[in-house]
């Protein structure tokens, strides 16, 4: 994992396992709490339920991101700013 992020393959990769193996890694920092005191976040909705359905019902993305969530992703997004001209 080090390796692939300093661009060094390992012995026998190939081009098709570079997707797999180097391009999907993600790094998480799990920061101690002592830190994480002045980056607490209230993560109650802000969108009510029947817009996300609204939503939901008008557009529809085939990327993983919409999948995942159910209702957006930042094209969905994009798409309904571009057609409603919502900042």
């Amino acid at each position: 994992y080090l390796d692939s992020k300093s661009g060094k393959f390992r012995k026998g990769s190939r081009v098709p396992d570079c997707q797999l193996y180097y391009l999907s890694l993600h790094e998480v920092q799990v920061v101690p709490p002592v830190y994480t005191a002045a980056f607490r976040l209230d993560l109650n909705p802000i969108i009510p339920a029947k817009q996300i359905r609204a939503i939901r019902s008008r557009y529809q993305c085939d990327c993983k991101g919409f999948w995942t969530s159910g209702w957006l992703c930042s094209h969905v997004l994009a798409a309904m700013s571009l057609m409603t001209g919502m900042t």
